[in-house]
């Protein structure tokens, strides 16, 4: 994968999101429901960062309002399988993407290219940030602060290969993802002892409370 291609599936994420017509229909202090509202945020973030001109954004809402018609259009189709339903779905998502990264201007790449590497130093500090205390609270040895680090990586460039893969709808990536997650999840858990396993899923469980406490 070439660098402009790599700059270009950035883009089409971050300003894909903004254009997302599902919303999160979660109870209200889910934990899940915050990490969709985070993401929201990120492709505002992104266009003030771009300053797209008048000309950009009034091509952008009209690649919306026609992406749009294909998906109701799409939604009206009562004969198709849910693979072909999905599939088709994808198409249209892959097309809109092509006719918004089309409008970039080469500055506004670079601008992409740098927002990306700062994203992705603050992910990696909040890692290990989140190492560090999980290591003070549960205790961790040196081999488990290294095995959990090295399922981070694996995990990273695991979730690449499936998001990379155009053999995949976008409901199929969704799946492998969670079968990813679900995964490291159970490696993880092996990883910690017994007494550490319930220490963490005792503070997940009061995070969790302190949260939806918090927004009733």
């Amino acid at each position: 994968m070439n660098r402009l291609t790599q700059l270009l599936i950035i883009f089409s994420f971050l300003l894909s999101s903004a254009f997302a017509q599902d919303k999160c229909k979660m109870k209200k202090g889910n934990p899940e429901c915050h990490k969709q509202e985070g993401m929201n945020r990120m492709p505002h973030e992104m266009g003030k960062i771009l300053n797209f001109t008048k000309e950009q954004k009034a091509a952008f809402k009209s690649i919306k309002e026609a992406t749009k018609q294909k998906m109701d259009l799409l939604e009206q189709q009562q004969s198709i399988t849910v693979k072909e339903y999905n599939d088709r779905k994808t198409v249209i998502r892959k097309e809109a993407k092509i006719k918004r990264e089309s409008l970039l201007t080469k500055e506004q790449m670079e601008k992409v290219a740098s927002f990306k590497k700062e994203q992705e130093s603050k992910k990696k500090e909040m890692f290990e940030k989140r190492l560090e205390n999980m290591s003070i609270t549960l205790a961790l040895t040196d081999e488990q602060i290294k095995q959990i680090r090295m399922l981070h990586e694996k995990s990273k460039m695991e979730a690449e290969k499936i998001r990379n893969n155009e053999k995949w709808n976008d409901q199929e990536k969704r799946m492998q993802m969670k079968v990813l997650k679900k995964n490291n999840e159970a490696y993880r858990n092996k990883i910690l002892t017994e007494e550490q396993r319930n220490k963490a899923a005792q503070m997940r469980k009061l995070k969790n409370e302190n949260q939806q406490d918090g927004h009733n």
